[in-house]
């Protein structure tokens, strides 16, 4: 395996998937990529690495402010891993767009061997 994709969108599911993801990727030694989207305003959209924000139209200010915060709840789940785990290789992403679109494109772009999403952290039924 190459590295786990966490798709966050920061609902507590994707924290289930954030816990679960980290402590496999721990366990296994691999890099962690977490990635978010920020639905776009307009048809298509850059890319934010993180730390960098964009500079667009006055039309676009609502966007900016939804990268922003998102690129600041991401980076509260990194400072997280660096406490617990601070083994761990974590990369994240931000990206504009449809979620479905952006996540496909990150997955082609990235090519994880592992993408883990959310259940229900606390269901012992089963």
């Amino acid at each position: 395996m190459n590295r786990i994709l966490i798709p966050l969108d920061l609902t507590y599911l994707s924290q289930c998937a954030f816990t679960f993801g980290t402590q496999l990727a721990e366990r296994l030694q691999l890099p962690v990529q977490l990635f978010a989207s920020v639905p776009s305003v307009r048809p298509g959209g850059p890319i934010i690495g993180p730390g960098e924000y964009v500079t667009a139209s006055k039309s676009s200010f609502y966007e900016q402010q939804e990268v922003a915060d998102k690129t600041i709840e991401v980076a509260e789940h990194i400072t997280e891993l660096q406490q617990w785990h601070p083994s761990l290789d974590v990369a994240p992403t931000v990206q504009v767009g449809d979620p479905v679109a952006t996540l496909l494109a990150e997955i082609q772009r990235h090519s994880p061997h592992l993408i883990v999403f959310g259940s229900d952290c606390y269901n012992t039924s089963d």
